[in-house]
């Protein structure tokens, strides 16, 4: 029997890599694969598509304004007095709706006029009557966040319409105070009718006035007590 032969595959021993192990270490990592290309080109594209559908938006909601803007010029709510035949045309279909108005002919010559939610309408005015109590001060600081003010009492008419709605109410801030030289002015810079309104008590410097019926009593501002505010109603 012949003797076993053991052939051996011997390479030359690359000595630069046996003194870089750093080189080792490199061969060793993982290598950029097509799925992760695949995966940052879809993300780039939906980075993409997400930026141009906010400036989509962005550009719908100008468009959207500007058109509310145009509609308001064309039909201006409070006087409702259109230039254009789409104006008219809105205007006649926003009475018609509104204001109940059947014929075509009274519908061109006509309007009406509405108050906002729980405000009460008399005349060209709304008013709204509080239920809970607070200084004179914070009471018209409550009416102007309203977009209103302290009542003004202008006339018996509307002295009477304020004694209905306020059922029996005893005392109602109104917007009447005294100036420094103790002289009874309302909230919005007119004198104060002696004649229609009667002020009980002593009158100071720094008074405000709480109605009760007729009569105005003078009273010191930092007392509480119900109110009533007043604004412009709106016409249509």
């Amino acid at each position: 029997m012949e003797d076993a032969q053991c052939y051996f595959n011997v390479r030359p021993v690359d000595h630069q890599r046996r003194r870089n192990p750093a080189t080792q270490m490199g061969d060793l990592l993982p290598k950029p694969c097509h799925s992760h290309l695949l995966i940052s080109g879809a993300a780039s594209i939906l980075i993409l598509m997400l930026v141009g559908t906010v400036a989509i938006l962005g550009i719908w909601a100008l468009q959207m304004k500007e058109t509310l803007n145009a509609m308001r010029e064309t039909c201006a709510f409070r006087t409702c007095s259109p230039e254009t035949e789409l104006g008219i045309e809105y205007c006649q279909t926003l009475r018609r709706f509104l204001c109940k108005i059947n014929d075509s002919y009274s519908i061109e010559n006509s309007s009406c006029r509405f108050c906002p939610e729980n405000w009460l309408l008399h005349e060209d005015k709304c008013f709204w009557v509080s239920k809970i109590k607070q200084t004179w001060n914070n009471s018209q600081k409550d009416c102007k966040e309203k977009d209103a003010q302290l009542v003004v009492v202008q006339g018996q008419e509307e002295m009477d319409f304020i004694q209905n709605i306020t059922e029996g109410a005893k005392l109602l801030w109104i917007g009447l105070a005294t100036s420094p030289a103790g002289n009874w002015t309302w909230v919005d810079g007119s004198p104060l009718n002696h004649t229609l309104l009667q002020v009980q008590g002593e009158s100071q410097a720094h008074s405000c006035g709480m109605l009760k019926r007729n009569k105005v009593i003078s009273e010191a501002c930092s007392a509480v007590t119900k109110w009533i505010c007043e604004k412009d109603s709106l016409l249509v």
